[in-house]
């Protein structure tokens, strides 16, 4: 049986996410999203820039035509623009200007939207740290769904995390765990894709409104992801 235990928050881009509260009871109210896009350049323009030494989001600018204004470790440069695009594979060819190249794993990398604050990402992706880089140098995080893991490409796993005011459902996606249902666990990031680790032990994810399993228990509000009222099968 599932233990119904209090939500421990974890900050932005913490690779796994932390466990949310059950409340035993199905039902709740769907939180608001506000979808933004995040507009892609085919390339860096010259002249007056906003930012030094360019400008990271798009659209960009700071770099000569042809090349993209991008993140070497930490530092801005102009290079070569890309050809990869969003949500597309960049391990072997660099992405389009105003895009990063995400590791997700030790093998699978993506292209998402640099970005400066929430509203250029899509909900409930949200605009996350870069490891090693300025505070100023974000990128979007996937929005996806954790019960049928859309929006995560293979060998990676859409989790959730509360955002800072603790209201709202954050997604991104993550390396999958080894973990089957009923395994031991200490984090989401040790189960395998559509579970969540709770009381120590992975469980499967549910639909509260529609679930696949004789007793789906809801996590405490809000716990709306794209529509679908989320729980654990118990």
């Amino acid at each position: 049986m599932v233990k119904y235990i209090g939500f421990v928050f974890i900050a932005s881009c913490a690779i796994t996410a932390p466990d949310y509260m059950l409340t035993g009871a199905g039902g709740a109210t769907a939180t608001s999203s506000s979808v933004a896009s995040s507009a892609v350049t085919s390339g860096s323009t010259g002249g007056m820039c906003s930012e030094s030494p360019c400008k990271l989001t798009a659209p960009q600018c700071g770099c000569e035509p042809g090349q993209k204004c991008a993140l070497s470790v930490s530092v801005r440069v102009c290079t070569a623009n890309g050809t990869t695009g969003l949500g597309e594979d960049c391990v072997s060819v660099p992405c389009v200007a105003g895009l990063y190249c995400e590791q997700l794993t030790g093998q699978i990398a993506i292209c998402e939207p640099f970005c400066s604050s929430d509203a250029d990402c899509t909900a409930p992706g949200f605009c996350d740290n870069i490891a090693g880089a300025s505070a100023n140098d974000k990128a979007c995080t996937a929005s996806c769904n954790p019960l049928t893991n859309a929006g995560c490409v293979s060998g990676t796993a859409c989790r959730f995390e509360l955002d800072m005011t603790g209201m709202h459902i954050e997604t991104f996606c993550a390396a999958v765990g080894a973990g089957l249902i009923g395994a031991p666990c200490n984090k989401d990031g040790q189960c395998g894709v559509a579970m969540s680790c709770q009381s120590n032990q992975c469980f499967a994810l549910c639909d509260v409104n529609a679930p696949a399993c004789a007793n789906c228990v809801a996590f405490q509000s809000p716990n709306v992801i794209k529509g679908i009222a989320l729980g654990v099968c118990d």
